[in-house]
């Protein structure tokens, strides 16, 4: 039996005897300048810059606290190492070791008095780290996000240094040479850092030996997710079971350890060997737990992507309307009643109907023209057989009925690999965000990507000009959801007077036919104006209102700027489809690019276009305009200094984000499509001088891009060079600095644009088309000149 008397002296003993040694002092001097250096240097650059350009504004402070108490806890395990390798030969050194052998104490209370006082001893830094990390946010204005400070002062911090703690005591007493097995320890660490960071893919860092400090955010059983002041940022049940798993093996080797001390005791091996293996064995079923769920979602991502392989060219019909409810149950399911008016497309004739739909749902109901049908639902494809075939020309109605939780490993299935694959050295992909979809019990996100509604044919291949092309539909679309949720989606939000007590019914009709359905709803705060029939409308999370104050007094000039931009269009014969236009704020871990071969960017939806959060919203634009007399000579005063300096920011977005451009997607890339040989390069110089038309710029975004590790390091200099220019035009010179590289020019100049084939070298497909594709848009206007 353990007596806690003694446990508590030998802690409080070993306590004292830590803060009077000045490796402690060092070690945790430099753990704490480290990582508040590296918060105090970004959280200044994200106040003094964030406000000149999106891509500046990214890393906000606020939601990275957890990242900066990672790199502590890094350095301070080698702090830990050198702290507790003296575990026994301090006593004998100090001439003490037949005193404490003498004593009635047994070894675990022994050690168990040591592992308390360094936990406490090595733990206080960590509550100074939390508290200067609040005091730097409170100068700036911008305190960490509060979650994720509790995160790290408790299931991050305290397994971690437990952990450590207990694996220097173990190695000590076994290898019994303080030299040999600090040199062990540090090759341990050594080894830890390259694999986590380095060639483990993310599905491997859940596993608790992997994850030692609780980093991992990116699977099913997630430790930690990006923080965010929209959504739940709360550890999942399997990520506290990882932590408590991690301290629980923690005190596994704690009692190994008492095992392995050369003094003798009365303690009972047998009994502490068998309580350290059921320990460890927790430790050891957590992990698999939580590797074996992301391994799963891995495999069904491949078995999914195969089986849609083998079906992309399975005749498909064309969607013409879709109409129905769906009744959204955030967090909990979404439930399904449409009708799907369908044509035979570019098909002579159909013997069945083949359509791609999220596996969590349950099909209740199908019916064509009103006929029950028979039907089968597999791995995301749904087959309806028909009585009699479709004809060219004909026409059919499907009537579905369908609800259930849609999985999120069933999202872009033409990526060739699933985001757990990718390691944490890819680098910058991994602040695109990672999650598909979003359905918790206060917010959802549902992008088309999931195919939370169905589609027509096998996911892979469509949009391929080769085989099928993109379905244009018109949607009448209505949403049932909790009154309290504030829904966007394409469209104006028409309110409708028949939902139930505590609910809200929205009808989605926006008057023109849309590539694809995205729904974001939550917690927001609404900002409207109306120009030539058309709703603007900016929906905000309810904490992130200070940029609407910032813009308020330079509503006018953005209203003109916008009517002279939607005016030209129509004059050129580019008149806006849709009743309406939203600007939407959504989390930052919502994944922020698609699949195919481009990876394009998600934020751009038709008659929406989504905020990060670092972005926009958060953005410190405050500080830039704090001294109005800086801007008295500006054409246009104040208003159109402001004007100026958020087409500056949206201008200043590489991540895919701008929403100006997004906005003119709408136009034209979600009214129409090339199809056949020659399509792909067609809709690309289409795309770009629509683009061009109507704002005179346009995008250069893939996110394979932000996994090279060249892409990584064009982006850095790139950002870099146009910070120093005052945030002007990342965007252009990235796009310059990959496209006017020799490969690509060789390329230019020996293949022809309609031979291309992106699925083979897809970087180098978009490379090729923006550079020449980009010269012959250049050449109409030139040519030609806009009117003509």
């Amino acid at each position: 039996m353990i007596h806690f008397g003694r446990v508590f002296a030998m802690a409080r003993a070993e306590l004292r005897l830590s803060f009077r040694l000045v490796r402690y002092w060092i070690f945790s001097a430099l753990a704490l300048i480290m990582a508040c250096v590296g918060f105090s240097f970004h959280s200044g650059l994200h106040y003094f810059v964030s406000g000149r350009g999106a891509s500046f504004s990214l890393i906000t402070p606020r939601f990275f606290a957890g990242s900066y108490g990672i790199q502590f806890l890094l350095i301070y395990m080698i702090g830990v190492i050198f702290l507790a390798f003296d575990v026994r030969a301090r006593d004998l050194r100090e001439r003490m070791g037949e005193v404490l052998d003498a004593r009635p104490l047994s070894n675990l209370e022994l050690l168990l008095g040591r592992w308390l006082g360094l936990l406490v001893a090595t733990y206080l830094p960590v509550l100074l780290l939390a508290l200067l990390m609040l005091g730097c946010g409170s100068l700036y204005g911008e305190n960490p996000e509060p979650t994720s400070v509790l995160f790290l002062i408790t299931f991050q911090a305290l397994p971690t240094l437990a952990f450590c703690i207990s694996l220097v005591f173990l190695v000590v007493l076994l290898v019994r040479k303080r030299l040999i097995a600090a040199l062990l320890l540090l090759g341990l660490w050594i080894a830890y850092l390259s694999a986590f960071a380095g060639w483990l893919p993310t599905q491997l860092t859940s596993f608790p030996l992997m994850d030692i400090m609780g980093a991992n955010g990116f699977g099913p059983q997630t430790t930690t997710t990006f923080p965010s002041d929209i959504t739940a940022t709360l550890p999942s049940v399997g990520g506290i079971l990882q932590r408590l798993a991690v301290l629980a093996g923690a005190l596994g080797l704690l009692l190994l350890a008492s095992l392995a001390h050369p003094r003798r005791d009365d303690d009972s091996v047998a009994r502490n060997g068998g309580l350290a293996a059921l320990l460890l064995a927790c430790l050891v079923a957590a992990g698999l737990s939580g590797y074996l769920s992301m391994r799963t979602a891995v495999k069904d991502f491949r078995h999914w992507s195969k089986v849609h392989e083998q079906h992309r060219s399975d005749p498909a019909p064309d969607l013409l309307a879709l109409r129905g409810v769906a009744r959204i149950d955030p967090g909990t399911q979404i439930h399904l009643d449409l009708e799907l008016e369908l044509g035979t497309g570019h098909e002579a004739s159909l013997g069945s109907l083949l359509f791609s739909l999220n596996p969590g749902y349950a099909i209740h109901q199908v019916e064509v023209d009103t006929q029950p049908c028979t039907h089968s639902f597999e791995d995301g494809l749904l087959r309806v057989d028909l009585s009699s075939p479709l004809s060219a020309g004909d026409r059919a109605t499907v009537h579905l009925v369908a609800d259930g939780l849609p999985d999120e490993a069933f999202a872009y299935l033409g990526d060739g690999e699933s985001p757990l694959e990718a390691k944490l050295n890819d680098g910058l992909i991994f602040l695109l965000g990672y999650r598909p979809l979003f359905f918790e019990a206060d917010d959802f996100a549902l992008l088309d990507g999931v195919r939370w509604l169905p589609a027509t044919g096998a996911e892979i291949g469509r949009g391929a000009p080769d085989l099928r092309g993109s379905d244009f539909f018109d949607l009448d679309l209505v949403v049932d959801l909790p009154e309290e949720l504030v829904v966007a989606g394409p469209g104006r939000r028409q309110p409708l007077d028949d939902a139930e007590a505590g609910r809200a019914r929205v009808r989605f009709a926006p008057g023109a036919p849309l590539p694809g359905v995205a729904l974001v709803a939550g917690h927001y705060v609404s900002r409207t104006i109306e120009v030539d029939g058309v709703l603007l409308e900016v929906l905000l999370d309810d904490d992130h209102t200070a940029a609407f104050d910032v813009f308020e007094d330079a509503g006018a000039e953005i209203q003109t700027w916008i009517e002279e931009r939607l005016s030209d269009a129509k004059d050129l014969g580019l008149e806006y489809p849709y009743d309406a236009f939203t600007l939407v704020e959504v989390p930052n871990a919502l994944r922020g690019y698609g699949g195919g071969w481009r990876q394009d960017t998600t934020l751009a939806q038709p008659a929406m276009a989504l905020l990060r959060e670092s972005g926009f919203p958060t953005a410190r634009f405050d500080v830039k305009f704090k001294n109005p007399a800086d801007f008295a000579d500006v054409e246009g005063g104040m208003g159109g200094a402001k004007k100026a300096a958020l087409l500056t920011f949206f201008g200043g977005d590489v991540i895919g984000g701008n929403p100006i451009l997004n906005a003119t997607r709408n136009f034209f890339r979600d009214q129409t499509a090339a199809i056949g040989p020659g399509g792909l390069a067609l809709n690309h110089v289409f795309s770009e001088l629509s683009e061009r038309l109507i704002v005179d710029d346009t995008g250069y975004f893939s996110a394979r891009l932000f996994k090279a590790e060249q892409g990584n390091q064009t982006i850095q200099t790139t950002l870099m060079t146009s910070a120093l220019n005052g945030g002007a035009g990342p965007d252009s010179s990235l796009r310059r600095n990959q496209t006017q590289r020799v490969g690509v020019w060789d390329t230019v100049l020996t293949v022809s644009l309609k031979t291309l084939d992106p699925r083979k070298k897809p970087q180098d497909t978009l490379d090729v088309l923006t550079l020449k594709g980009g010269g012959m848009v250049r050449s109409l206007l030139d040519g030609l000149g806009r009117e003509r």
